[in-house]
Protein backbone atom coordinates (compact mmCIF):
# COMPACT_ATOMS: atom_id res chain seq x y z
CA UNK A 1 0.00 0.00 0.00
CA UNK A 2 2.98 2.61 0.69
CA UNK A 3 4.82 1.13 -2.37
CA UNK A 4 1.66 2.54 -4.27
CA UNK A 5 1.71 5.71 -2.57
CA UNK A 6 5.35 6.63 -3.19
CA UNK A 7 4.24 5.68 -6.57
CA UNK A 8 1.47 7.68 -6.97
CA UNK A 9 3.80 10.56 -5.18
CA UNK A 10 6.76 10.32 -7.57
CA UNK A 11 3.98 10.42 -10.96
CA UNK A 12 2.94 13.74 -9.27
CA UNK A 13 5.75 15.26 -9.01
CA UNK A 14 7.09 14.58 -12.66
CA UNK A 15 3.54 15.66 -13.79
CA UNK A 16 4.13 19.24 -11.82
CA UNK A 17 7.38 19.16 -13.07
CA UNK A 18 7.02 18.36 -16.48
CA UNK A 19 3.94 20.90 -16.47
CA UNK A 20 6.19 23.77 -15.06
CA UNK A 21 9.05 23.73 -17.58
CA UNK A 22 6.67 23.88 -20.56
CA UNK A 23 5.01 26.59 -19.11
CA UNK A 24 8.10 28.15 -19.10
CA UNK A 25 10.32 27.20 -22.02
CA UNK A 26 10.07 29.32 -25.18
CA UNK A 27 8.15 32.36 -22.67
CA UNK A 28 9.87 35.76 -23.54
CA UNK A 29 12.32 36.87 -20.75
CA UNK A 30 10.08 40.11 -20.11
CA UNK A 31 6.81 38.43 -20.25
CA UNK A 32 7.96 35.30 -17.85
CA UNK A 33 9.83 38.39 -15.23
CA UNK A 34 6.44 40.57 -15.33
CA UNK A 35 4.47 37.62 -14.83
CA UNK A 36 6.15 36.88 -11.09
CA UNK A 37 5.29 40.51 -10.02
CA UNK A 38 2.59 42.36 -8.81
CA UNK A 39 1.69 45.59 -9.40
CA UNK A 40 4.94 47.53 -9.73
CA UNK A 41 8.27 46.55 -9.80
CA UNK A 42 12.09 47.56 -11.36
CA UNK A 43 14.32 45.74 -13.44
CA UNK A 44 17.18 46.53 -15.43
CA UNK A 45 17.12 44.91 -18.84
CA UNK A 46 20.47 43.39 -18.68
CA UNK A 47 19.35 41.70 -15.46
CA UNK A 48 16.40 39.83 -17.93
CA UNK A 49 18.43 39.69 -20.86
CA UNK A 50 21.54 38.69 -19.44
CA UNK A 51 23.19 37.84 -22.99
CA UNK A 52 22.15 40.83 -24.47
CA UNK A 53 24.55 44.27 -24.50
CA UNK A 54 22.44 47.01 -26.04
CA UNK A 55 18.45 47.26 -25.64
CA UNK A 56 16.31 50.01 -28.59
CA UNK A 57 12.42 50.44 -28.50
CA UNK A 58 10.67 50.56 -31.13
CA UNK A 59 7.15 52.26 -30.97
CA UNK A 60 4.14 51.86 -33.67
CA UNK A 61 5.25 54.68 -36.48
CA UNK A 62 8.77 54.46 -36.28
CA UNK A 63 11.08 55.50 -39.07
CA UNK A 64 13.04 52.77 -40.53
CA UNK A 65 15.91 55.03 -40.72
CA UNK A 66 15.30 55.99 -37.12
CA UNK A 67 15.49 52.25 -35.89
CA UNK A 68 18.76 51.45 -37.85
CA UNK A 69 20.50 54.38 -36.50
CA UNK A 70 19.53 53.25 -33.26
CA UNK A 71 20.58 50.00 -33.59
CA UNK A 72 23.88 51.11 -34.95
CA UNK A 73 26.34 49.70 -37.50
CA UNK A 74 27.45 45.96 -37.57
CA UNK A 75 24.35 44.98 -36.42
CA UNK A 76 22.58 42.20 -38.16
CA UNK A 77 18.88 41.15 -37.86
CA UNK A 78 15.85 43.25 -39.67
CA UNK A 79 13.19 45.14 -37.20
CA UNK A 80 10.45 47.25 -38.81
CA UNK A 81 8.16 49.56 -36.83
CA UNK A 82 5.69 47.22 -34.96
CA UNK A 83 1.79 46.90 -35.90
CA UNK A 84 -0.73 49.30 -34.58
CA UNK A 85 -1.63 48.12 -31.03
CA UNK A 86 2.15 46.35 -30.58
CA UNK A 87 5.45 47.80 -29.58
CA UNK A 88 9.07 46.26 -29.74
CA UNK A 89 12.07 45.95 -27.47
CA UNK A 90 15.26 44.99 -29.85
CA UNK A 91 17.76 43.02 -27.39
CA UNK A 92 21.01 42.74 -29.52
CA UNK A 93 23.39 40.12 -28.47
CA UNK A 94 27.15 40.03 -30.35
CA UNK A 95 25.74 42.04 -33.33
CA UNK A 96 22.60 40.66 -33.24
CA UNK A 97 19.09 41.95 -33.22
CA UNK A 98 16.57 39.88 -31.52
CA UNK A 99 13.07 41.34 -31.46
CA UNK A 100 10.73 40.52 -28.88
CA UNK A 101 7.36 42.30 -29.99
CA UNK A 102 4.38 42.61 -27.10
CA UNK A 103 1.11 43.80 -27.76
CA UNK A 104 0.52 47.51 -25.67
CA UNK A 105 -2.44 46.41 -24.05
CA UNK A 106 -0.25 43.46 -21.77
CA UNK A 107 3.22 45.29 -22.15
CA UNK A 108 3.28 48.92 -22.94
CA UNK A 109 7.03 50.32 -23.21
CA UNK A 110 5.94 53.09 -25.48
CA UNK A 111 3.35 55.29 -23.26
CA UNK A 112 5.76 57.49 -21.42
CA UNK A 113 8.36 57.89 -24.06
CA UNK A 114 10.22 61.69 -23.67
CA UNK A 115 9.14 64.27 -26.53
CA UNK A 116 6.79 61.42 -28.15
CA UNK A 117 9.73 59.55 -29.34
CA UNK A 118 9.11 56.51 -31.56
CA UNK A 119 12.87 54.77 -31.20
CA UNK A 120 14.48 54.82 -27.64
CA UNK A 121 17.67 53.57 -26.73
CA UNK A 122 17.61 51.29 -23.64
CA UNK A 123 20.56 51.54 -21.17
CA UNK A 124 20.67 47.81 -19.86
CA UNK A 125 22.40 48.28 -16.68
CA UNK A 126 19.64 51.33 -15.74
CA UNK A 127 16.79 50.60 -13.55
CA UNK A 128 13.28 51.15 -14.97
CA UNK A 129 10.19 51.27 -13.07
CA UNK A 130 7.28 48.95 -14.20
CA UNK A 131 3.85 49.58 -12.80
CA UNK A 132 0.32 48.22 -13.57
CA UNK A 133 -2.74 50.45 -13.95
CA UNK A 134 -5.66 49.89 -11.28
CA UNK A 135 -7.58 46.87 -12.29
CA UNK A 136 -5.40 45.75 -15.33
CA UNK A 137 -3.22 43.25 -15.87
CA UNK A 138 -0.96 45.73 -18.64
CA UNK A 139 2.28 46.64 -17.54
CA UNK A 140 3.58 50.07 -18.52
CA UNK A 141 7.39 51.12 -18.30
CA UNK A 142 7.96 54.44 -16.79
CA UNK A 143 10.65 56.79 -18.37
Amino acid sequence: MIKKILVVVAAIIVVVIGVAVWAFSGRDPLQQYLSQRAEKTSLTFKSVFTDADRFVVVCPGAEQADITMALGQNVTGKVAAPKDGNNILVSVAQGKAEPHEYQRQRIDLCENLPGGAKVLIIEGEQTYNFVQPANSSQWVMQH
